[in-house]
């Protein structure tokens, strides 16, 4: 008996053929196989009157997807995304709405997220575009998937559409070693909340001693004016940041040109 993996990019050609070779292993009698069919299928049906959409349904549940039916659309979505096929997906999401939300793969407890997170792991600009179009709001963890995977033209459409980092977003890139998603990070905001942290807690510190040490009066430590500095750090960050890019945008390409 397996549970079974669902991969990034799943190929529905080699699901169906994996299908067919487990119901041909029910039918010979394979006790893993038949352990799979018993374990997955909600009505357990007798091995020996098995048919393909038993072992359909089975392998759909092993990978943990509902139906098999689901499972094809888990196909469909993703391929759409990863070949950068804009007016199928299109199709797919006007047909079942519900999909703007759920995981692209259909499974539960994954980190690539709906088909617009998904889209911003591969760097898919008009994927992106018009899933937000058709109301898609997972923004913020499609930001933080586009700067993991180093996808900064992502990312930075992300950005203006309204997603912001956070401080937890830096461990994505320095997990997979994505230089250029930490810097946009650091330059977007992540650095202004973690100097604030860092502030916070050094003066946090230093006001311990003195009035533990020096004034001899007892410790009460107020969390709102630590938040407050950390808020405002991040806000300065950001509209700094902003200006800058901003300054940068506004101005001719020829000097920015000769200085690459």
């Amino acid at each position: 008996m397996s549970n079974r993996h669902f991969p990034v990019h799943p190929n529905l050609r080699q699901l169906k053929n994996q299908a067919k070779d487990l119901l041909r292993a029910i039918r010979r009698g394979d006790p893993d196989s038949i352990g799979d069919l018993q374990e997955h299928h909600p009505e357990r049906p007798n091995a020996a009157n098995a048919k393909l959409a038993d072992a359909q349904l089975a392998l759909a549940r092993s990978y943990g997807l509902p139906s098999w039916p689901r499972l094809v659309l888990a196909c469909e979505v993703t391929d759409a995304i990863c070949h950068d096929r804009v007016a199928r997906l299109r199709e797919i999401m006007r047909k079942h709405p519900s999909l703007l939300t759920e995981s692209a793969r259909g499974t539960v407890g994954e980190n690539w997220g709906p088909p617009m997170s998904y889209a911003a792991n591969l760097g898919r600009t008009r994927i992106i575009e018009m899933l937000r179009e058709l109301g898609a709001a997972d923004l913020d963890h499609a930001f933080d998937r586009a700067c993991l995977q180093g996808e900064l033209d992502a990312a930075r459409q992300l950005y203006a559409m309204g997603a912001r980092p956070k401080l937890t977003a830096l461990l994505g890139p320095a997990e997979t070693l994505s230089s250029s998603g930490m810097a946009f990070l650091l330059e977007h905001g992540a650095l202004g909340a973690l100097s604030a942290l860092v502030a916070g807690a050094l003066g946090t510190l230093v006001a311990y001693a003195l009035v533990t040490r020096l004034m001899k009066t007892d410790w009460v430590f107020l969390p709102g004016p630590l938040l407050w500095t950390v808020g405002l750090a991040t806000l300065s960050t950001l509209a700094l940041g902003a200006a800058e890019t901003w300054r940068a945008l506004g101005a001719k390409p020829a000097p920015y040109l000769r200085n690459e």
